[in-house]
């Protein structure tokens, strides 16, 4: 069994080319206020969402 992707708060990842940084989720397993929000994620994104984060993109 592969281990996850440890996230935690402030944590950078790239997502189809564009910077995000994890934010502690709004609600509890829910992905409202995530900037991917009604987008397809991949399985690496939704692996450390369900740990209790959510994306916002990093502005430049």
């Amino acid at each position: 069994m592969k281990n996850r992707e440890l996230a935690y708060k402030g944590k950078y990842t790239h997502y189809k080319g564009k910077l995000y940084m994890l934010v502690p989720e709004l609600k509890q397993h829910m992905c409202e206020g995530c900037d991917l929000y009604s987008k397809e994620c991949t399985r690496g994104v939704t692996d450390l969402c369900t740990q209790g984060f959510i994306l916002k993109k990093v502005s430049k």
